[in-house]
């Protein structure tokens, strides 16, 4: 993670795991500063979109992860099959290597935290 006193501009991209890594942090920050709980929301609709446009790459260019989503939904095959589906390809959207721009809003609201938490007049 870059360093607190970086800004984030929306012309920076990172990795679904940076995205996470950071959103999993702050909600571990949010048992002390009980605020921020209230911008978590932002940074989960960053992370689904960004697990949105990794599951439409995969559907569009992958085509075992087609046959997976096709096997998750037929009913004549055993349970245990379309589980294994269904955890093959959440595996693979999460895990497909695709750096995402931060929004303006983002950008904006991690300025902010930021600034906040470095404020020593805030305790």
């Amino acid at each position: 993670m870059p360093s607190p006193e970086a800004h984030w501009l929306p012309s920076q991209s990172l990795p679904l795991t940076e995205y996470e890594s950071i959103t999993g942090k702050l909600g571990h920050t949010t048992t002390t500063v009980h605020w921020l709980h209230f911008f978590l929301p932002d940074f989960y609709m960053e992370i689904a979109t960004c697990l949105k446009i990794h599951h439409n790459n995969l559907h569009m260019t992958n085509k075992q992860f087609r046959l997976l989503l096709k096997l998750q939904h037929v009913h004549d095959v055993p349970h245990n099959h379309r589980t294994f589906a269904m955890a093959k390809t959440a595996k693979a959207t999460h895990l497909l290597q695709c750096s995402h721009f931060i929004s303006k809003r983002l950008s904006k609201l991690m300025d902010f935290v930021i600034s906040i938490l470095n404020n020593d007049l805030v305790s």
